[in-house]
Order: structure tokens, then C-alpha cells, then sequence
């Protein structure tokens, strides 16, 4: 499948046990011979060494670096130690960084391809149905800062991603379940016919036959690489992306980026703002299509109880300070109907009148 981007234009290529192929195409796009591994410290045990060894096998000079997983890692401090890491080793422009692992993973590595040596070429090989489907298309790279998620990045666009199925046999429940959020996202954004297929738990996707997941990722991707095609650096049409994640930032940071994943965060934000557009425009079918195909993967999607449980004031402090706060305005995308979005801007203020309009009136008010 093309990225249409004109001279930035990369494929996303689908495979299952595609292992000996992936070799090859990253022997061709190493310039210098030479390829750097960012990995982390879940992934590396499961699918380094495969992956190792095929390059070493066409005689390529190889290098891996593991960072520690998870959320909490993906700051400047991580891209620092991977500087010196990689530049101790003999960093050259020719060499090509290739990207193994969740998003995390991908956001950082491409971050540091996008800053070292003023921009290196690099390679993304998600290994998660999240990453699969989203967060390695697009050329979004970076990390978070105290003040919120992903407010230090730039635009980087692979040479190639490679999505294989492969490797989601080891993939946890959890982590399974987090990815198929985004897959609900984007067939809000342009698929609802792809809803009803998601209405399942998802280990049984999982578990479907390789065409039927295959199918299912070809299809999220499709819709995001449309909206990428016509706004890279998300000016316009690409905002569209942001379906539930202003809230589910917000829950992220609000949250330590330790009492939930991202996907987990997603299927709450997504539910919040399905249900705010079901009170303003969006047909109650499509609202509770994407309800059921949330509540059928498994998610919790009560998004008021983890409202309640956190400062109210903190928790719209964190959305004020989203990266789509535009003048003093939170641009919220919220949806009309299937492929149809409007952008809702309102102030701090605004903010807080309508979610205590939808929240239940706490106990002393």
C-alpha cells in the first residue's frame, strides 16, 4: 500500500512470516551498509535476534540498542542515552535506523533518525496491532514532556514500514486490545462497514485466519493513509486523527501514563465524544455501532467513573495544554456521521461547562 506524500512517498507493506523478504529490503535501503536496531526490553528476547541474524546473514554491519518499555520512557532523556549510544558506536548518514517495536519504540526511534546527524533514514517494523495500524504511519515522531503527551516531535516519513502478523502471536491480550482502538477510530473516520467486524473480543481476531486480520489491518491503515495523502503535517484534514484523543491524552498524563495504555485511553476518549456527538448531530446507529464494536473488544468505556476519580480542574488544565490548543481554544474533532468530521473549538471555560454538563453531580454540589 503506497503513502502518497510525492518525493516523501514510502509503501507499508503487509505480510505474514515475511522475515526472509524484510532482510532483503533492508539491505536495499542501507546505504552505508550499516543498520541500527532500537528495540525494547519486552521485545528484543521475542524478535531481535531473528531479525539479527538475517541481516548479519547479507553481511550488513548491525547494531541494536534496547530502551526500557513503556510510556514513562518516551522522554528526552531516552533519546539522549540512545545520542550516545549510537554515535559512541560510529553513527554514519548513510545508516539506516530501523524501528522494532510498540509505538513507543517507533515515536523514539524515529524522533532520534529525524534529529541525529540532521536527519538519517530510518525503517519502522511495528510489532503491535497500535503501532500496526496507526501510530508507524505518518511520519508523526517524538516524545512527551511534563506538561503533556507528544509535545516534542516532527514530521520524519520512513522508507518503508513493514507490518507482518507474525509478530502479534506474542502479543499480550492487553496490548492486542489497545491497538483494536484505533482500528474502531478509523472506521469512524472513513470504513464503518469495517465496525462490525471488530464486535468480537480480541484474541479471537487474533486467532482469525491470517486474510480475515490481514483484511481487517489493511483496511485501518487505508483509511489513515487517505487522510495522511492529503495533509501531512496536519494543517487541515489530518486533525481529523485526533477522534478521541484529546480526552484520552489528558487521562494519559493525568494518569502517570501508568493506570492505562493507550489504546485503553483511546476507547475512553472515543466513547466520551460518541456520546457528546450523539447529543448534537451523529446518528444514534453510528453511535452505538461504535460502542458495541468498543464494548465487544472488551474495553472499558465508562469514562465518567475515571473522570470522577481524578481533579477535575487538573484533568482540564491537561486538556488546555493539548498541542491542539489553537489561540486559547482546544480544537475537539467530533463526528457528524461515518467520514464526517467537524472541529469544535472551545476555551478552558467551555471546556469545563461541558463536561459538568455531562458528568453527574458530584456529592456537596
Amino acid at each position: 500500500m503506497a503513502i502518497n506524500l510525492g518525493e516523501r512517498s514510502y509503501a507499508v507493506h503487509f505480510r505474514a512470516d515475511g522475515l526472509k523478504e524484510l532482510s532483503e529490503r533492508i539491505d536495499v535501503a542501507a546505504r552505508a551498509r550499516r543498520v541500527a536496531i532500537i528495540t525494547d526490553e519486552n521485545v528484543a528476547p521475542l524478535h531481535l535476534m531473528p531479525l539479527l541474524s538475517g541481516l548479519n546473514a547479507r553481511g550488513l554491519s548491525v547494531t541494536s540498542c534496547q530502551i526500557r518499555p513503556g510510556e514513562a520512557e518516551k522522554h528526552l532523556g531516552t533519546v539522549s542515552a540512545l545520542y550516545d549510544g549510537l554515535l559512541g558506536w560510529g553513527m554514519q548518514r548513510g545508516t539506516l535506523i530501523v524501528a522494532l517495536g510498540g509505538g513507543v519504540v517507533g515515536d523514539i526511534a524515529g524522533f532520534v533518525a529525524g534529529t541525529l546527524l540532521r536527519g538519517i533514514a530510518w525503517v519502522g517494523i511495528p510489532t503491535t496491532v497500535l503501532s500496526q495500524v496507526d501510530s508507524s504511519v505518518g511520519g508523526k515522531v517524538g516524545v512527551n514532556h511534563a506538561s503533556g503527551k507528544n509535545l516534542i516531535g516532527l514530521f520524519h516519513q520512513p522508507t518503508f514500514v513493514w507490518v507482518d502478523t507474525a509478530y502479534l502471536r506474542t502479543l499480550p491480550t492487553r496490548e492486542a486490545r489497545a491497538g483494536f482502538a484505533e482500528v474502531v477510530k478509523h472506521a469512524i473516520l472513513g470504513d464503518e462497514p469495517l465496525l462490525p467486524m471488530l464486535t468480537r473480543p480480541a484474541p479471537d481476531l487474533l486467532s482469525a485466519e491470517p486474510e480475515v486480520l490481514l483484511e481487517i489491518l489493511k483496511r485501518a491503515v487505508r483509511v489513515k493513509a487517505d487522510i495522511v495523502a492529503r495533509d501531512e503535517h496536519e494543517s487541515g484534514p489530518r486533525m481529523a486523527l485526533n477522534l478521541g484523543h484529546t480526552l484520552a491524552h489528558a487521562l494519559e498524563a493525568e494518569t502517570g501514563y501508568s493506570a492505562m495504555n493507550h489504546g485503553e485511553a483511546v476507547a475512553l476518549g472515543l466513547s466520551f465524544v460518541i456520546e457528546w456527538a450523539a447529543s448534537r448531530e451523529l446518528p444514534r446507529t453510528t453511535a452505538d455501532a461504535v460502542l458495541a464494536a468498543l464494548k465487544g473488544l472488551g474495553f472499558d468505556i465508562d469514562w465518567r467513573a475515571w473522570v470522577n476519580r481524578l481533579n477535575l480542574e487538573h484533568l482540564l488544565d491537561r486538556i488546555d495544554a493539548d498541542k491542539k490548543n489553537v489561540q486559547g481554544e482546544v480544537h475537539w474533532i467530533v463526528p457528524r456521521g461515518a467520514g464526517d468530521m467537524e472541529i469544535v473549538k472551545l476555551t478552558k471555560a467551555a471546556c469545563r461547562q461541558m463536561l459538568a454538563g455531562m458528568l453527574p453531580k458530584r456529592t456537596g454540589e
